[in-house]
């Protein structure tokens, strides 16, 4: 006999069917992504003369004119996207605005997805507007490279993910695994996300149930189908991007103080999208005198150490980052985290939702367990 895989109850607090107007949801969603897209690229061709000064752009987009499994300095996938965007689109940097800017898109339809999975559905849209206020989605999208690949694989196989382990389909599961592999093919610093994947779904009895059945079995294989080629390249070509991350990581100075340095930017990142989401949160009464109620929800949700399989992929990532950083003395860069602000935001929303709404004020909301 099977063991029957245990029911996993720990998003059961989203919004029942019929309870709120879906068409009305996805027509909002459809015109804040195309609105984001269409604000984003006017500012990126605006402010851009001529790609970017460090020459991340104009490598991509030359390693793009070949396909090959790998390359000298990345893994290949932002070269496949370049050299298949430019195969239908002009050569000019206004094109090349506008692949930062569906680069980004994706991203944040990504955290929609990632929202659908852990929120009240009720709270999708706000907590996807609110990802769209960070600096990784905006400013710091315009140049399109490695880093900025994470920001539209990494809430995708978040959520991939996340819907394999909940409902056990082998649909779902060959599309997490399948979206984890091509963050590894974006950059290999999604391992640190694939890790804290892995340690969610252990410490989550349900979650660990999906990872040792056929759910967790076609995962692993469809993602390693997915990376075997390069894996082969890597073999056969004496690695070099392995040896250029090991060249690239190796950095001077305290490590202690670069690991503070780079949590407290994680930290700063989704200071507005909290924000909003805090203005967002209802109170529990009109004319409520306690205005910070609401933030002390969020922060505590956000901040109050759990085995919430959420927690731990919002934290994880930063976490593992800032260990390898101290102990194993490497350069920490600040833009390889621009994604892990989704994961935090998201958790964010969570706080906002158990904030329990007057009838008559903001959108009724449920508590969670």
């Amino acid at each position: 006999m099977t063991t029957p895989v245990p029911v996993d109850m720990t998003f059961a607090d989203r919004a029942p069917p019929g309870a709120d107007d879906s068409s009305q949801r996805m027509l909002s969603m459809i015109v804040l992504v195309v609105f984001h897209v269409l604000v984003w690229w006017c500012v990126y061709g605006l402010a851009r003369s001529n790609l970017d000064a460090q020459g991340d752009m104009v490598e991509t987009f030359a390693w793009g004119q070949s396909w090959q499994w790998g390359y000298w300095k990345h893994p290949p996938l932002s070269s496949w996207v370049s050299g298949a965007w430019f195969t239908a689109m002009p050569q000019t940097d206004v094109s090349y605005a506008l692949l930062a800017s569906v680069n980004a898109a994706v991203g944040l339809l990504g955290v929609h997805a990632m929202a659908r999975e852990f929120v009240d559905r009720r709270w999708m849209l706000a907590c996807t507007a609110a990802a769209a206020l960070t600096p990784g989605l905006t400013i710091l999208a315009m140049r399109f490279n490695a880093n900025a690949l994470l920001l539209s694989t990494w809430p995708w196989a978040i959520a991939c993910f996340a819907r394999a382990m909940r409902t056990g389909q082998l649909r779902h599961a060959m599309a997490a695994g399948v979206t984890c592999a091509l963050t590894m093919l974006a950059k290999y610093f999604s391992a640190v996300l694939l890790a804290s994947l892995l340690m969610a779904a252990l410490l989550h009895a349900p979650w660990r149930a999906r990872l040792l059945s056929r759910c967790g079995v076609l995962m692993v294989v469809s993602g390693t189908l997915i990376l075997l080629p390069h894996a082969w390249w890597l073999a056969t070509h004496g690695a070099p991007p392995l040896r250029y991350a090991a060249a690239a990581t190796g950095a001077q100075g305290s490590p202690l103080l670069r690991a503070l340095i780079f949590l407290l930017i994680m930290l700063v990142f989704p200071l507005f999208s909290i924000a909003l989401l805090w203005f967002a949160a209802p109170r529990r009464a009109a004319g409520d005198a306690t205005r910070l109620q609401p933030l002390r929800s969020i922060v505590g949700r956000v901040f109050q150490p759990s085995t919430d399989p959420l927690w731990i992929i919002a934290w994880g990532p930063l976490v593992l980052t800032v260990c390898a950083t101290v102990f194993a003395s490497t350069r920490t860069a600040s833009l390889w985290g621009l994604a892990m602000s989704f994961a935090l935001i998201v958790l964010a929303t969570r706080g906002a939702c158990a904030v329990t709404s007057h009838p008559r004020r903001g959108p009724p909301v449920l508590t969670p367990h």
